[in-house]
Parts: C-alpha cells; sequence; structure tokens
C-alpha cells in the first residue's frame, strides 16, 4: 500500500475532481499564505506522486492513482 501525506491525498483528489492540479492560490492559501514557498512544496507534491506513479507526466490519474482514491 502507498503512503500518502496529507498533501499528496490532497492533490490526488483535487486531480480526480477536475483534471486539474490544486491550483497555486489555493495550495498557498493553505499553507498559510507561503509565497514562494507553497509554490515550491506544491512541485514537491506533484514530484512525489509522479515518481510513486499515481500520475504522468501529464499531471493526469494513472490507473494506480485512482486505485488509491478508491
Amino acid at each position: 500500500m502507498t503512503t500518502l501525506s496529507t498533501a499528496q491525498r490532497r492533490m490526488l483528489r483535487d486531480i480526480a475532481r477536475d483534471g486539474e492540479p490544486t491550483d497555486f492560490a489555493d495550495f498557498a492559501y493553505r499553507a498559510n499564505n507561503s509565497g514562494g514557498l507553497g509554490w515550491h512544496n506544491r512541485e514537491r507534491v506533484l514530484d512525489a506522486l509522479q515518481r510513486k506513479g499515481l500520475i504522468d507526466d501529464d499531471l493526469a490519474l494513472t490507473p494506480a492513482g485512482k486505485e488509491v482514491l478508491a
């Protein structure tokens, strides 16, 4: 079973909901308006999901990503 952080699980849900990763403005807001750090963290979350095979290079859910959310 794949272990996900809260941010990773939230990002997967956002992608599943509308086909797009969490918007930067939303991510920064959730990270207490951290500005550049919020953007960097957003990119780290996306990179981690790609490394785990849960999203593809186009930031779309893979079958494994869909299974994690099921």
